[in-house]
């Protein structure tokens, strides 16, 4: 249908370029105008944060497929031959993922803290190592806790003015004690 139209009527390539860019620019005003307050209505409705914090990825990600699609056609319709490069893409992109696979580890186990909420910032928990902390930061990557309590690290006693550190996949794999969310319960 679309050859149809443009043989119809004798166009140049300028014009037809700026047909398809006002087209992406459409789709994109749309979905952000239209689509982002709709959801956004939506999301204000629901009792849970969860929506909240995951539709900012999701917003992007959709960008992102707008954007690619476009530039995709863009240079098809330029006569550049697609197909290798999106194959190569596919290579490179498995490349990659091999190696920042414990990155990639380390971020999903982030989002497992943020969606599952075993702790917040500010609760009082303890560790399977045995440290009594106070949530300070809950990061994609590693979080960051307050330690209250006196202990000896290589030879050196360290005072309750110590922030411990550590990776979100061995918070995830050990178990964590809530006070905080038990005091709640009751």
């Amino acid at each position: 249908m679309f050859n149809i139209f443009w043989k119809q009527f004798i166009i140049t390539k300028d014009v037809k370029l700026i047909f398809v860019f006002l087209i992406v620019m459409v789709v994109y005003w749309l979905k952000n105008k239209l689509f982002k307050k709709l959801i956004l209505k939506i999301i204000k409705r629901t009792p849970t944060s969860i929506d909240n914090e995951l539709f900012p990825l999701f917003d992007s990600m959709v960008n992102i497929i707008i954007f690619g699609t476009a530039i995709v056609n863009l240079l098809m319709y330029f006569g550049i031959d697609m197909r290798a490069m999106l194959t190569t893409a596919g290579v490179g992109s498995l490349a990659i993922a091999f190696a920042v696979k414990d990155v990639l580890i380390q971020t999903i186990a982030g989002w497992m803290i943020v969606i599952d909420k075993p702790f917040k910032v500010g609760d009082n928990i303890r560790l399977s190592s045995g440290e009594d902390v106070i949530v300070l930061d809950i990061g994609l990557r590693k979080s960051r806790f307050f330690y209250n309590i006196e202990f000896e690290a290589d030879g050196l006693m360290l005072g309750k003015d110590c922030v411990l550190i550590m990776s979100n996949i061995d918070l995830i794999k050990n178990k964590v004690y809530n006070y905080t969310y038990a005091k709640d319960l009751k």
